[in-house]
């Protein structure tokens, strides 16, 4: 029995190594660059049908999406939470790279996204899709109704001529308070009025709250974003709202670094009101539940030293793990902390408006 396995295998092993000796002379066989041998090979199986019923809202299949990829491509449509970067290009990113501060929103922005309803890829991480809107280019037709099939929630979102993210209602104070950060601060998949700057914006009018915060940051980039702030509008900046997250950082020496940079930042423009979130993913606020993290530790003991070294810098913290868990108490339900999340690491309306609400006044 044994010899018959030993056998089995190394013909299973034979049969691996000469297909990829044969993937390899096909490529080299090759006079431009095209798809694998594999690759063709599945493309010859009969597409999923979509399907009808109570699924029919829900994508649920890879090759569908990736019969549609000309048609994205074509119309400047970027996927993210996908396998598909190859459609985020200098003209469809929103982002453009500074050599001052890193990542910078492009200014005058008017973007439309939303998440796709599917069942493939990443669990709680869900597919989505985003288009710089242009005057006079709409989406093909076609192009249109597929994604408005299953489409969660689509949203605009825009930004002004310095390439922060819009917060409403306007405000035309020159007392600014200042939020630097990554996506939880940007307010990912909300709309401009639902962001937490637009929330604290509504709570208090006489101060202007200004969103500039870049998705897909680290904290020296949040930190080289506070100084061109500074440098550019030191007498307007009153304040500062910092939200950091266990994954803008490597090593924790950069993250204390950000702290004492944003602090001196905001010292010099004589901003006394600072204030701190560190945010927290469903796998951290609830454990229990997701059951995804293996590192808890770790992230707990930097978020410790962090918390410590921004109250020794001036910091009020605000916790997001003290906010959901007082929020599961409160309902009784060990699951209804995702109310307040809109994915695995973005928070709601609703948590957004929690969050504000553990946020302090700007003092007059």
């Amino acid at each position: 029995m044994r010899q018959l396995a030993t056998n089995a295998l190394f013909v299973l092993l034979c049969a691996v190594v000469s297909f990829l000796a044969l993937e390899g002379l096909v490529s080299i066989a090759r006079d431009e660059p095209g798809p694998s041998l594999t690759r063709r090979l599945l493309e010859r199986r009969p597409p999923t049908p979509v399907a009808t019923g109570p699924l029919a809202g829900y994508l649920q299949s890879r090759g569908e999406l990736e019969e549609r990829l000309p048609e994205l491509r074509a119309n400047r449509v970027v996927l993210g939470n996908s396998p598909f970067k190859h459609l985020a290009t200098a003209e469809t990113r929103v982002t453009q790279d500074d050599q001052r501060v890193g990542k910078r929103y492009k200014p005058g922005l008017r973007v439309r996204s939303a998440y796709l309803r599917s069942r493939i890829f990443r669990r709680l991480d869900p597919l989505a899709y985003s288009y710089i809107e242009r005057p006079g280019e709409p989406l093909d037709p076609g192009l249109a109704a597929f994604l408005d099939r299953y489409a969660f929630r689509e949203v605009v979102w825009t930004t002004d001529e310095h390439g922060f993210r819009t917060t409403l209602p306007p405000s035309a104070s020159d007392r600014w308070v200042v939020l630097f950060g990554s996506s939880p601060c940007v307010g990912l998949f909300v709309a401009d009025e639902e962001t937490l700057a637009s929330a604290l914006q509504r709570r208090q009018g006489e101060v202007r709250f200004v969103n500039a915060c870049v998705t897909g940051t680290k904290v020296l980039e949040h930190a080289a974003m506070a100084e061109w702030v500074e440098e550019r509008f030191a007498e307007r900046v009153a304040g500062g709202i910092y939200t950091i997250n266990d994954r803008n950082f490597e090593r924790l020496g950069d993250a204390l670094s950000a702290v004492d940079r944003i602090a001196a930042t905001l010292e010099r423009a004589g901003a006394g009101y600072r204030v701190l979130i560190f945010h927290h993913r469903v796998y951290v606020t609830m454990p229990d539940i997701a059951r995804e993290n293996r590192r808890l530790g770790e992230v707990f003991a930097h978020k410790g030293a962090i918390l410590e070294h921004a109250r020794e810098r001036g910091f009020h913290v605000v916790d997001t793990y003290d906010l959901v868990n007082d929020y599961r108490r409160e309902r009784g339900s060990l699951v209804a902390g995702f109310a307040l999340y809109i994915d695995q690491g973005h928070l709601s309306r609703e948590g957004t408006r929690l969050l504000a609400s553990r946020v302090p006044p700007a003092p007059h």
